[in-house]
């Protein structure tokens, strides 16, 4: 537990502060293996308690073929071969 309001010596409604984490810390929070509790004087065993998520990347984009590429610069060399003899004529 990471007591940020006592780390940071702030108090009242809105506490800010930050700490260091080691390596495993970090490890456990990308894993999703965080609770948060927030805890009041009216319920000092957590007013709202719920796990952080595990942090995940999107899929990379897709790279397109070379076979696609190819296709791409044949359709537009064509393109191009009949504008020009349109305009020959």
């Amino acid at each position: 537990m990471v007591d940020i309001g006592a780390i940071s010596g702030l108090v009242g409604p809105e506490l800010k502060g930050t700490t260091d984490i080691s390596t495993a810390q970090t490890n456990a929070l990308v894993a999703g293996q965080w609770t948060l509790s927030l805890n009041t004087a009216a319920n000092p065993n957590g007013e709202i308690t719920g796990n952080l998520p595990a942090l995940t990347t999107p899929e990379p984009a897709p790279v397109p073929e070379p076979a696609v590429v190819s296709l791409f610069a044949l359709g537009a060399a064509a393109l191009a071969l009949r504008l020009t003899r349109r305009r020959a004529v």
